[in-house]
């Protein structure tokens, strides 16, 4: 990802992202990994409370376990009235 007047590509990005199913076997960079995770970290929280945790796994074989242990429903999103 190339940089535009500072973070401005990124935080583009950001904005206008939408959800992926199949990712490219290239590694991302680890400056726009460490630039994300600061942005990220560096995000408004209620009376500055940054409740996140943010952890970073590199490790394919992690990966794909940690995919397997998650529950079919966890991220599903209920529509309320």
């Amino acid at each position: 990802m190339e940089k535009k007047h500072g973070s401005k590509k990124i935080v583009d990005a950001i904005h206008s992202r939408r959800s992926i199913r199949k990712f490219k076997p290239e590694k991302v960079d680890r400056e726009i990994i460490n630039e994300l995770l600061e942005v990220g970290r560096s995000a408004p929280s209620r009376a500055n409370s940054q409740p996140w945790h943010f952890v970073l796994v590199t490790d394919d074989r992690v990966k794909k376990d940690w995919v397997k242990s998650i529950p079919a429903n966890m991220f599903r999103i209920e529509q309320r009235n």
